[in-house]
């Protein structure tokens, strides 16, 4: 196991223990937050908001403009509900086998309007559910 392998001596197993369940996840970089530190020294914070932006992207220029999947890897899938400005709420998938992203919710739905897709779609693979 990979606290066999790791962790040679038992002082040090429990550690290790925690440790590789950590590497088994799926981003493993994400820690549990345990941490309470100033904004720029938790870099788990910063990370979890470096992969969201990955994911939507809003603009500040004024449009409302919602952009989906601007820098997301197009080899990942990913299912997804994120709290937008304008007290907005979207939800839904992006399925990298059959390259369709699939939108189940967007709250309030006059929000719908706003959304763009700039990666990994086509305007015809975007379903509306």
């Amino acid at each position: 196991t990979c606290v066999e392998k790791y962790c040679p001596t038992s002082v040090i197993k429990a550690v290790c223990g925690w440790c590789c369940a950590v590497l088994h996840r799926r981003f493993p970089a994400y820690l549990p937050s345990m941490q309470d530190f100033r904004p720029n020294e938790d870099h788990l914070s910063n990370m979890r908001v470096a992969r969201q932006a990955m994911l939507v992207q809003t603009s500040d220029a004024g449009d409302n403009t919602i952009a989906l999947l601007p820098a997301w890897p197009c080899e990942w899938s990913v299912a997804f509900k994120v709290h937008l400005p304008r007290q907005t709420v979207l939800t839904g998938g992006y399925d990298h086998l059959q390259r369709v992203l699939t939108i189940t919710s967007i709250l309030p739905a006059a929000r719908a309007a706003d959304v763009r897709v700039l990666n990994c779609v086509n305007d015809s693979a975007v379903v509306w559910q």
